[in-house]
Parts: structure tokens; sequence; C-alpha cells
């Protein structure tokens, strides 16, 4: 099975938990053939579990959420900032992970550290 495999079913998996969960709350309830509204606050990083709940929800409203920090407070989110900043200022396309962590003097920090920034 390949990797990308694997990510699909796991977000249709995320999405399918999302909607029945959703499903529990006033919209399941209808009045006059139209659902009653709700509202649901569903944080999740991934765009295709928007895709999928949009396919069995079709005419749900969306609105992004405003983070009310926006300085990076964590180890992933600062050493991002760095990346970001570091490459800003680099000429061309392309930049080894292997120069981004010499540049930054990031070679110890943990590879799942690094990943995820």
């Amino acid at each position: 099975m390949t990797n990308e495999t694997i990510k699909k079913v796991e977000c249709s998996e995320i999405a399918h938990c999302l909607y029945q969960a959703m499903s529990r709350g006033s919209c399941r309830i209808i009045e006059e053939s139209v659902t009653k509204p709700m509202k649901v606050w569903l944080i999740h990083k991934g765009k295709k579990v928007r895709q999928i709940i949009e396919e069995v929800m079709p005419g749900m409203k969306w609105l992004d959420w405003e983070p009310a920090i926006t300085e990076p407070n964590g180890k992933i989110e600062s050493i991002a900032a760095k990346f970001i900043e570091y490459l800003r200022t680099v000429q061309g396309d392309k930049v080894s992970t292997r120069m981004l962590k010499q540049a930054l003097d990031l070679k110890k920090i943990p590879k799942s550290t690094f990943t995820a920034a």
C-alpha cells in the first residue's frame, strides 16, 4: 500500500468521524424540508477533509479561523519562522535541507521537529 493511499484513507476516516459528530447536532432536525441551522468549530490543518465534507454537506458556510496569537510560540513555529526569514534572503530556487540546517545552526534538533517545521 502506498503512502498516498494511506493518507487518503486517513483523511476519509477523519472526515467521516467529523460528519458523524456534526450529524448529531441541530442540523439533523428538519422543519418544512429545511435543516435547522448549526454552528460547528472544526479545527483541522488539512484542506482535503473540507472537500470531503462539502461533498456530503453541500451549502455549508466556511469561515477561516483567525488566531488570537500571531507570534510563533512553540519550538516548531519558531523554527519555521526562521526558515521563512532565511529563505527570503536566498538567491535561486533550491536549498538543500543540509544547507538550511547548517545556515541556521539546527544540526542538533530532532528530525521530526525539523520535518514538522
